[in-house]
């Protein structure tokens, strides 16, 4: 599948992180017999937050800033993932990891975030990884980001 697309950005960086990429991970609500209400990760969030450390780890490699998005500074993230077998995690929810582990000291304005999750290619000899650019839109409201 080939992807063309046209943007204006003041920055671009690009970087891979190697070995399969993980999908986002939510936090689970539960009840206690008492009726208080408690927050928890759910299942598989050591993997996850293992895999944001190695997206920072890589992002701070290339010199990718700490991503503090706003209304007048707005991002792009484009990612893409190789896998080896068919199971993996849904394009969207590997995009939504990496745009939280880049926006990890901005609470809430990962909205001014867009994103593009280009659907996995498997290969049964490939090499396992996720390739992720960033770009910096010149101008605010660009791609209809709130």
């Amino acid at each position: 599948m080939l992807v063309n697309f046209w943007i204006e950005a003041k920055s671009r960086w690009k970087f891979t992180v190697p070995g399969p990429a993980v999908g986002y991970v939510r936090m689970v609500r539960s009840t206690t017999r008492s009726g208080r209400v408690t927050r928890a990760w759910s299942k598989g969030s050591e993997r996850y937050h293992k895999w944001l450390q190695e997206v920072r780890l890589e992002a701070k490699r290339v010199k990718v800033p700490d991503l503090k998005p706003s209304h007048e500074r707005q991002y792009l993230v484009v990612t893409e993932a190789n896998y080896k077998s068919r199971r993996h995690p849904d394009p969207d929810n590997v995009l939504k990891a990496v745009i939280d582990a880049l926006c990890y000291h901005s609470k809430g304005s990962d909205r001014n975030v867009g994103g593009i999750a280009i659907p996995h290619i498997v290969y049964k000899d490939c090499t396992e990884k996720c390739t992720i650019d960033v770009f910096e839109l010149s101008q605010p409201g660009s791609l209809g980001l709130l």
